[in-house]
């Protein structure tokens, strides 16, 4: 239980800190507001090739086209997340530089791991079996969805709404789901081979349109903070 109260009373302070302090919570805002712009840009990206390309073009599209997309919209974001720690490297409270950086480590590192596993089964190690990399796309997702999780349960805290946490539940406890009963499911099938599963559609909306969404009630949170604020 003291574990337990403990994790409560970081949370506390985080929001405490994120959420009465205008600046730090308008950066948060824009930083998932990228995240989730970036991870939309990809699914559109990744679903307008599987409906126009053929399996051998489509494997074309993501090495040349794809990835390095990818690789850029992270490396902007990484810039951008840089300059917020700049910004904020003077700021007192540890337990938001913190938060801040433990946030952007996973968002970026994950993906990146990734995107380097990619890169070494088709240029340095075409053997690294399919099994593998499904695995550690499966370690990707989950990590994600629990991260973007925890997001929702701070927002929470600093909205003062507790729906969101049961939000938060029903999210991830729905993706465990698909991901152990139905992450076979087709929703789609095209005429030249490519199709749209049920657990990528799900996993992409989630950490797509979920962040652009909770980047944007908290954003409103801060302008109706600022504005109450006496002068």
């Amino acid at each position: 239980m003291k574990s337990f109260d403990g994790a409560l009373e970081d949370i506390r302070i985080i929001k405490s800190s994120i959420g009465e302090n205008k600046n730090p919570c308008i950066k948060l805002s824009k930083f998932l507001l990228l995240v989730g712009i970036i991870n939309l840009i990809h699914y559109v990206a990744f679903t307008m090739g599987v409906i126009t390309l053929d399996i051998a073009l489509f494997s074309r599209y993501v090495i040349m086209i794809l990835t390095p997309l990818e690789a850029i919209m992270y490396l902007l974001l990484l810039i951008y997340f840089i300059r917020i720690y700049k910004d904020e490297i003077k700021n007192p409270n540890k337990y938001y530089l913190s938060f801040l950086s433990i946030v952007a480590g996973t968002i970026l590192f994950v993906p990146l791991l990734m995107f380097l596993t990619r890169i070494m089964s088709i240029f340095i190690n075409p053997n690294i079996s399919g099994e593998s990399l499904r695995q550690l796309s499966v370690i990707n997702h989950t990590t994600s969805i629990v991260l973007f999780c925890f997001i929702v349960v701070l927002a929470g805290f600093i909205l003062r709404k507790q729906i969101l946490f049961f939000v938060s539940v029903a999210i991830f406890f729905i993706f465990l789901i698909i991901l152990t009963h139905y992450s076979e499911v087709i929703l789609y099938s095209f005429s030249q081979g490519g199709s749209i599963a049920l657990f990528t559609t799900y996993y992409s909306l989630i950490i797509s349109v979920g962040y652009i969404f909770i980047a944007t009630v908290l954003k409103n949170k801060c302008k109706a903070v600022n504005v109450n604020e006496p002068n």
